[in-house]
């Protein structure tokens, strides 16, 4: 399978999921729901979605309450509630969070990351998706799928680099894994 059937064989599958479980209605009764990431730009490498979830304002107990609700339609194997909006935050986002993985990723399982933001900090993520959007020719794409469809899977994903470095070493000509090596190394040592 190629890395363009791959992402849209995984957003058939999301929409599968989303569908049967009904957990983006479930969400729409605290708020708007935006599934947004890699699958709102056709990028998907791996089951993983961004879901931001306006809120105003939002609100821990309501989202408390929510987790235990999508808790019981998924089954999951792991849900890990973080409030970055109310402590000191590790995230760059403000907002309440919700880690949700449905099973192990090598059984075929979903990674989930949900977001109770506001209805400012939900517009600005969408805009920054689509910002993406814009800048991407049809090499640049074919780039970003080909290099995150194999770094996605290495360890260090999403701690020492994330799909935010692979868009902008595509966009800064990278179209190899080897190349997106070389622009994170210059990164790193221009910032040194």
């Amino acid at each position: 399978m190629n890395t363009d059937e791959l992402a849209s064989s995984l957003r058939a599958e999301a929409d599968a999921l989303l569908a049967r479980t009904g957990i983006l209605d479930l969400m729409a009764e605290y708020g708007r729901a935006h599934v947004s990431g890699s699958y709102s730009m056709g990028l998907m490498t791996w089951r993983d979605l961004d879901i931001y979830l306006e809120m105003s304002p939002p609100d821990a107990g309501r989202f408390l309450e929510l987790g235990a609700r999508i808790g019981q339609a998924l089954r999951p194997r792991k849900l890990s509630f973080t409030d970055h909006l109310n402590y000191p935050s590790t995230e760059v986002l403000r907002g309440l969070y919700w880690g949700i993985k449905t099973d192990e990723l090598s059984s075929g399982g979903w990674k989930i990351d949900l977001w109770g933001v506001t209805p400012e900090v939900s517009a600005e993520r969408l805009a920054h998706c689509r910002a993406i959007e814009g800048r991407m020719t049809p090499q640049v794409r074919s780039a970003i799928l080909r290099i995150k469809s194999e770094v996605c899977h290495l360890p260090g994903y999403r701690d020492s680099f994330t799909s935010q470095d692979v868009y902008d070493a595509a966009f800064a000509g990278a179209d190899t894994v080897a190349g997106f090596w070389r622009y994170v190394q210059a990164r790193t040592r221009d910032s040194a």
